[in-house]
């Protein structure tokens, strides 16, 4: 087996953690019908993109490269195409999401009359036609193409001038500039929400909005997938650049982005009370449904 093949086989473990993941959360979201905190809509649209984009992974790019599909190969710039619209769709979310926590702290009336559950539903659909029109712009009318480079065993960008401007200010730059905000945004989120406390306990007669527990995970969900995506963006978008080794390509892209696509599905349920309880209750569902066979009769 070549050694592409190889290295395809790598994303299978992190694909399917993913796509696990990602659609358990939706699912018990979904189920549990708790739409009632635009935090929780936010978390649902942000894990329905990344449970499509492990979807994509799993049965288009895993087979793809493990199995040396050529055709497949051939016909990924379609891929590329949905590719970036969930990148660009999520990217807006995580910015959207960090708004949210910061209103919730500083301003919680104004957070309570600006994020209602019709209003997030209209912000998220803006966002995601926005990030759909600019995708559809230069990836269908401009032709431009983002396709699996066999040569380097990545995902790369034809080499139309507008297509690396693209790249280069608005796929790269505006990434740049949105994980930097957020990560900005979320750490005066966590000095405001510790001052919060602080006069709380010291017994101060001012009012404090003071945050629930849930709120408290919620923001530190945040936190941590903006922290990690703004330190792994220089990674996914610099290391193929710099070295022209196809291996490091691979590691330092394909499946780089897999790896944070799975992560960012486990740090939702770490820190999401509600998604842990309904995987617990499925499992527990599933052992407890013992088989006894006694006399050509079955019960449960």
């Amino acid at each position: 087996m070549k050694t592409q093949q190889w290295m395809g086989l790598t994303l299978l473990p992190f694909s399917l953690i993913g796509f696990i993941a990602n659609w358990m959360i939706v699912l018990s979201i979904w189920k549990s019908r708790n739409l009632a905190q635009s935090f929780v809509i936010l978390t649902a649209n942000f894990s329905l993109l990344k449970a499509l984009y492990s979807s994509i992974y799993l049965f288009y790019i895993f087979p793809m490269i493990s199995l040396d599909l050529n055709f497949l190969k051939e016909e990924s710039y379609h891929v590329g195409y949905l590719i970036l619209i969930i990148c660009d769709a999520s990217t807006h979310i995580h910015f959207i999401m960090s708004i949210n926590r910061l209103l919730a702290v500083f301003v919680p009336l104004l957070y309570f009359k600006t994020f209602r559950p019709k209003t997030t539903r209209i912000v998220l659909l803006v966002s995601f036609l926005s990030s759909f029109g600019v995708v559809t712009l230069f990836f269908v009318f401009l032709d431009c193409r983002m396709g699996y480079l066999n040569e380097m065993w990545m995902f790369d960008y034809s080499i139309q001038p507008y297509c690396l401007a693209y790249m280069h200010y608005y796929d790269l730059g505006k990434a740049l500039v949105f994980a930097f905000s957020c990560v900005v945004l979320d750490f005066l989120t966590v000095i405001k929400l510790i001052f919060n406390r602080r006069k709380v306990q010291t017994g101060s007669k001012a009012k404090s909005p003071g945050l629930q527990k849930k709120e408290v995970d919620f923001l530190k969900q945040s936190l941590t997938q903006n922290l990690v995506l703004f330190l792994t963006l220089a990674v996914y978008y610099l290391a193929p650049q710099i070295y022209t080794d196809r291996k490091t390509a691979f590691l330092g892209s394909t499946l780089f982005w897999c790896i944070l696509n799975a992560f960012d599905g486990l740090v939702i349920i770490k820190y999401n009370s509600d998604v842990r309880g309904y995987i617990r209750t499925s499992f527990k569902k599933e052992t407890s449904m013992v088989v006894v066979s006694v006399g050509g009769s079955v019960f449960y």
